[in-house]
């Protein structure tokens, strides 16, 4: 019975017996925990089980409907009624399951084929497990009732399996197979016990329980005087008086558990029997199970056979406990990392830096200290641009806005103007999803119902485009790590499958998963495009969805009564924002608008507004970025008042102080890169981006080196020069905090650093082309010494190569090492990896050839 509760545990049992009425949630915690009442949890798994099979015969019979069942479906139904009647005997259903074989075994063959047919669905599968345990639980109690010792051995084996796989190895996998393959001798070791068993009762002392064995119930009558005279002395002088039945006894009771069946049968959202999901799903949550847990608890049969073959067959003293995963451990609290705040050698870097310059000079060295501090970071990651964890640093975005508003002093208006200008609606549709949100226990379903209303209405009036473009969130996205920092968590993830008719979850736990989010999108374009959505409410409205589909380039235009798709804006943008620009221009150049409003509220899409209302739309009447409910930003006006250079440049400015795809300079501000790229020419910085041409050339490294040193410096700093070592020496010298964060990147560090801008501004900027997403290589590569040792060991970063482009951007971690061999100066060897770096044994690698301004290793060192 525990065995049965602990894989099962937290897989929707629980919340659908309490949603029954059976129980309250803290009985049927206890039930399927470890300190379980017999009695309860056996009534709950008989209820469950009941249900279970009902549903199961449900299922049974709607696929049984598509086959040729006529010769033998009445024939089996008229058996069923014959079974089910109240004045049947036992001995007559006997009688009657023996003549009506022929029937039944063609019945099992269409029951064999069913259930074949639902090994493509994991939720089936798991549930026909539970099924098959709760009926060798049922059969085992009533064979130890019965007194049937050949059933009890039979049941016995059959638990095997289930025991070892709920890590109860001591019956499992130790006393019970031994005990199976003694009693399996027992015919020939000790006949007269073996006759014994199986021609009486099972103690000699009368029976347990209810039974159909006439030489139990003989001397069940033979002792009963005794056995009831003993009882009623004992219950008079306990002074315990009592007429009523047993409440298991009974019509009433037997009629209140068929109801009770089927209220279970109606607390199940959907047949799990009928789920043709690819994924293990929670029955009542939706909740999906990580592909560990999906593969545990689908082949708990051959993970299990496995570990008690290798038990039974091994000589090792000490066995191996199958550890199962199942929901209950997967949603069981992780340990909080600690974060270390200090080196491996429980220093901080700062004393480790200072430490060896001090052991430098005291033996005698001569300390450069520009070589030193200017040109090594003296710490594992680069202080000033990532974490000590190795993962990036993240910044305020929202500032920038408000600069440019006061700059401009052009600022956001609760209406827009009352003209008659054909107008198209952009929307963000995870920023409008956010704010419309949901309920706990409200229905997707009407949830979605709910947002395609909203949708169609919270445009200006006369409106009749609509775009609704959704972000893809895939596990390669540039900012899939920046989400998982976003959302970081001591408690693992739940990912949910979102269905019409689950109940939606706590919002705040449902957004703070990327599939989450990706499945909700994906269940609404998928239901806004059935053909019953498409007649009501949407009139003359065209409704174009994009980004949103299983399909990675898909997209549509819903119409009243039709789905077109629209090849022109198919495309492999995993980012809303950049998706967003590609529908706008489309709006533009092939709907003829005159007004674009874009639902959003990202600092990003300002940005690349700005840029865009200065080049490809420039001549658009109107531009709006709606960033609340009465808050819309006149783009246009921003520009004019900025002026086109500066529209242009704003990409890549908003690059280098830090976005979702790149790290923030520490102790800097958007404010200050603004106003210091004002003061500065930078034309390389302001043209970069839109010409597929386009390449690191000196021009563009130098100006972004001079205004990250203008960002760096003040005018109290008596520094001049373009060289971010010797900076580095100056502050690290004049600063009081000797804190290394506090100093500009190294010059490999900045190269890379701005390596990730110029790609995040090539994607900005290109962003209203087709499919402009080239395929990315991830390669390891040398980034720089970036601790000041010998320079034979180097960190490594993990990076991407954009192979059009031919850029590359660091990944947020720094965690692996790696040498430069001696002998082949170009090939990278890892550490601890079998493929050992090469192109060769691992597709994964992309060999490339770093240009020597990408690093600061000389060849005496390589």
């Amino acid at each position: 019975m525990k065995a049965v509760c602990k894989i099962i545990r937290e897989a929707g049992a629980e919340d659908i017996l309490v949603a029954a009425g059976l129980c309250q949630e803290g009985t049927a915690k206890k039930m399927f925990g470890e300190k379980a009442d017999y009695y309860q949890t056996m009534h709950a798994l008989r209820i469950l089980s009941g249900a279970m099979w009902r549903l199961y015969w449900q299922a049974f019979e709607a696929c049984a409907a598509d086959r040729e069942t006529q010769h033998w479906q009445s024939q089996v139904e008229n058996i069923v009624k014959m079974l089910f009647e109240k004045d049947t005997t036992a001995t007559e259903k006997l009688e009657i399951i023996q003549m009506s074989r022929p029937q039944i075994s063609i019945l099992q063959e269409q029951m064999l084929l069913f259930q074949e047919s639902l090994n493509e669905h994991p939720t089936a599968v798991f549930w026909s497990i539970f099924l098959e345990m709760s009926d060798i639980l049922h059969r085992f109690i009533y064979y130890q009732r019965e007194g049937n010792w050949a059933g009890h051995l039979c049941e016995s084996a059959r638990m095997l399996l289930y025991l070892t796989a709920a890590g109860h190895y001591k019956y499992g996998q130790q006393s019970l197979p031994l005990y199976l393959a003694e009693m399996k001798k027992l015919p020939e070791t000790a006949t007269e016990a073996h006759e014994a068993l199986m021609a009486d009762a099972k103690e000699a002392s009368g029976l347990d329980g209810i039974t159909l064995n006439r030489a139990a119930r003989m001397k069940w009558v033979y002792t009963k005087p005794l056995t009831a005279a003993i009882s009623a002395e004992l219950k008079s002088m306990l002074h315990l008086h009592s007429s009523s039945p047993h409440q298991e006894s009974g019509w009433s009771r037997v009629n209140r558990d068929a109801e009770m069946v089927v209220k279970v049968m109606a607390a199940v959202e959907t047949n799990p029997f009928t789920t043709a999901t690819p994924s293990l799903i929670n029955i009542s949550t939706g909740e999906c199970a990580d592909p560990t847990v999906k593969d545990n608890l689908t082949s708990v049969k051959a993970v299990c056979l496995k570990a008690l073959s290798e038990s039974l067959s091994s000589d090792q003293k000490k066995t191996s406990v199958v550890k199962l995963n199942t929901f209950h451990t997967q949603n069981r609290m992780k340990p909080k990392k600690s974060g270390g705040k200090t080196s491996a050698t429980g220093k901080s870097n700062e004393v480790t830096a200072l430490l060896s310059m001090t052991q430098i000079i005291a033996s005698g060295g001569e300390l450069n200290i520009v070589d030193f501090i200017g040109n090594h970071e003296c710490s594992d990651h680069p202080p000033s641009l990532f974490q000590e964890d190795g993962s990036m640093r993240t910044g305020t975005k929202a500032s920038l806005v408000k600069i440019l508003k006061e700059k401009t002093k052009v600022s956001s208006i609760p209406d827009l103007p009352q003209d008659c200008l054909k107008t198209a609606v952009v929307v963000d549709a995870m920023s409008a999803i956010r704010h419309w949100s949901f309920h706990t226990g409200e229905g997707f379903g009407v949830i979605a119902e709910r947002y395609r209303h909203l949708l169609l209405n919270d445009v200006p009036p006369g409106t009749d485009i609509i775009h609704f473009c959704c972000d893809r969130y895939s596990t390669t996205s540039l900012k899939s790590a920046e989400q998982e920092q976003r959302y970081a968590r001591s408690k693992p993830a739940k990912v949910y499958e979102v269905i019409e008719q689950y109940t939606a979850p706590d919002p705040k736990e449902f957004f703070a998963v990327s599939a989450n989010k990706a499945n909700l999108l994906s269940f609404l374009c998928e239901k806004w495009c059935e053909d019953e959505q498409l007649e009501p409410g949407l009139g003359p409205t065209h409704l174009y969805l994009g980004g949103g589909f299983k399909e990675e380039t898909k997209s549509v235009v819903l119409t009243a009564g039709s789905v077109m798709d629209v090849p022109a804006l198919e495309s492999t943008q995993q980012e809303a924002d950049t998706r967003i620009f590609l529908h706008t221009l489309y709006s533009v150049q092939n709907e003829e608008v005159d007004r674009v409003v874009i639902h959003a509220n990202d600092t990003d899409i300002i940005t690349t507004c700005l840029y865009y209302g200065a080049t490809h739309l420039s001549d658009l009447t109107e531009l709006w970025v709606r960033t609340g409910q009465n808050a819309y930003l006149p783009i246009l006006k921003m520009v004019v008042a900025l002026g086109p250079s500066q529209c242009c440049a704003m990409p890549f400015i908003h690059s280098l102080s830090a976005r979702d795809t790149n790290s923030f300079p520490y102790f800097t501000v958007k404010k200050a890169w603004f106003k210091s790229s004002m003061s500065l020419d930078i034309p390389a910085l302001e043209e970069f981006g839109e010409n597929p041409a386009d390449a690191m050339i000196d021009d563009l490294l130098n100006q972004a080196r001079d205004l990250t040193i203008t960002v760096y410096t003040s005018k109290a700093d008596h520094f001049e020069g373009s060289d971010l070592g010797k900076l580095r020496a100056y502050k690290f010298l004049n600063n009081k905090p000797t804190l290394l964060k506090l100093l500009p990147p190294t010059e490999n560090a900045f190269l890379l650093h701005l390596k990730r801008a110029a790609l995040a501004t090539i994607i900005e900027e290109r962003t209203h082309r087709q499919c402009r997403n080239p395929p990315m290589h991830r390669i390891w590569m040398v980034s720089g010494q970036w601790t000041s040792s010998s320079g034979t060991i180097y960190k490594a970063s993990l990076a991407c190569v954009n192979e059009q482009d031919n850029l590359m951007w660091m990944s947020q971690g720094l965690s692996e090492e790696l040498f430069l061999c001696k002998e082949c100066s170009s090939m990278l060897h890892t550490v601890g990896f079998r493929c050992q770096g090469l192109a060769t044994k691992c597709r994964r690698i992309h060999t490339a050839t770093l240009e020597s301004s990408d690093s600061s290793c000389d060849s005496e060192n390589e």
